[in-house]
C-alpha cells in the first residue's frame, strides 16, 4: 500500500523566490512496516508532475503497488499508467477537506470529522444516498453538490470493507510527516535559502517521524488478508 501526498515549499534561488511542490510517497509493506519510499521537490506546483516521481519509484526497484491512495487525479493517472495492476483510489481525507472548504471556518472541523467517521464506520454497501442523508450535507446544498459531482472518486473506497476503509481513511503516518514539516517551517509562508536546505530539513523531519509510526498488528493482518483474498478472486483495477 502506498500513500501519495504533497505540499508546497518556497525556495529562494538566484535571488528569485519560487514555489515548488514537495511530493511524498509513504509505503506500507506486507508485514505492516511503514517507511518513506520516495520524496521529490519539483519546480512546477500547478502541474503536479507525479508521472516522473512514480517512474522513479519503478526505476529504484518498486515492483508493484497493491493499492495506491492518491491526493489528486493526476497522481491516480500516473500510478495506473506505470503500475498497471495497481488499485489506485482517491484519498477520502483529501476529498473531505475539499468539500468542507465551502463551509464557514468554525464548521469545517466538525463536518470533516463527521464525514470521515461515516466513511470509516458505514456498512460495506454504502451509497451516495446514505452520504447525502448526513447532517452536514442536508444542511449545506453546496457541500452535497460537491459529493454528487465527486461520488465516482469515492465509490471504490466506499465499496471496501470497514476494516480496509479504516486504514485508507486515517492516513495518520502521512499526516504526521506533513504536520512535522509545517511545525519546522515548511509552509507556504516560509522560505528556504535553497532547494538543498529544504531537502536537508525534510530528512531531519522524516527521521523524527519514523519513530512515531506504529501499526496495529491485528488491524493490518485483517487488511492484508482481505487484499490477498480479493487478489485471488479478481484482478485489481
Amino acid at each position: 500500500m502506498v500513500f501519495l501526498d504533497s505540499l508546497i515549499v518556497k525556495v529562494r534561488e538566484y535571488e528569485l523566490l519560487s514555489a515548488k511542490r514537495l511530493h511524498l510517497a509513504l509505503g506500507v509493506l506486507a508485514d505492516g512496516t511503514k517507511d518513506i519510499i520516495g520524496f521529490w521537490i519539483d519546480h512546477t506546483p500547478a502541474a503536479h508532475p507525479w508521472a516522473s516521481a512514480i517512474d522513479q519509484l519503478r526505476g529504484r526497484g518498486v515492483v508493484e503497488f497493491g493499492i495506491a491512495v492518491a491526493e489528486s487525479d493526476t497522481a491516480l493517472i500516473a500510478v495506473r499508467s506505470i503500475f498497471h495492476s495497481a488499485r489506485a483510489v482517491r484519498s477520502i481525507k483529501h476529498l473531505v477537506q475539499e468539500s468542507v472548504e465551502y463551509l464557514r471556518p468554525a464548521a469545517r472541523g466538525p463536518a470533516a470529522a463527521h464525514l470521515l467517521r461515516f466513511f470509516v464506520e458505514a456498512h460495506p454497501a454504502v451509497t451516495l444516498a446514505d452520504l447525502t442523508a448526513l447532517a452536514p450535507l442536508r444542511d449545506n446544498p453546496v457541500v452535497a453538490a460537491f459529493w454528487r459531482r465527486n461520488w465516482a472518486l469515492a465509490a471504490s473506497t466506499a465499496a471496501m470493507s470497514p476494516t480496509v476503509r479504516d486504514v485508507l481513511c486515517t492516513t495518520s503516518a502521512v499526516e504526521s510527516v506533513t504536520e512535522k514539516l509545517r511545525r519546522r517551517g515548511i509552509t507556504k509562508r516560509n522560505t528556504f535559502a535553497s532547494t538543498e536546505a529544504a531537502v536537508h530539513e525534510l530528512l531531519l523531519v522524516l527521521q523524527d517521524a519514523r519513530a512515531s509510526w506504529k501499526v496495529s498488528p491485528q488491524k493490518w493482518a485483517a487488511v492484508r488478508a482481505e487484499f490477498l483474498s480479493n487478489g485471488r478472486q479478481e484482478k485489481p483495477t
